[in-house]
């Protein structure tokens, strides 16, 4: 894969199993969720993760303030105002797609992500 990174994303995030029934979809970007927000120009990013000890993929949707690590950026500075602007964007753009209905309002995640 890589090195081990973390993300920061304003948006949501869902869990699944390996036997998750969309997995082909997701790694063929085909899949509805990412569709839906492709259409409104959010983010999609999902990995394998572990999650309270227990190995499953995670799946983010929204928009990502940062991505750090080795092999990404070593640090992000976003003002205050920025950020908001961010959200509210991103708000909205939930609201048309139709995904806030679907996994609820986004909030900032920042994720862990190890390198499998």
């Amino acid at each position: 894969m890589g090195a081990p990174s973390s993300i920061v994303i304003f948006g949501v995030r869902t869990l699944f199993g390996q036997n998750f029934e969309g997995l082909e979809a997701l790694e063929l970007e085909q899949h509805p969720w990412q569709q839906r927000a492709q259409e409104v120009s959010l983010t999609c990013w999902w990995q394998r993760i572990e999650d309270a000890r227990v190995d499953c993929y995670a799946l983010f949707i929204g928009d990502m303030v940062a991505h750090l690590g080795p092999e990404n950026d070593a640090v992000v500075d976003v003002a205050a105002a920025d950020l908001i602007a961010r959200c509210k964007t991103a708000s909205e753009k939930f609201a048309r797609s139709g995904l806030a209905q679907e996994f609820g309002p986004p909030s900032l995640w920042c994720q862990w992500l190890p390198d499998f």
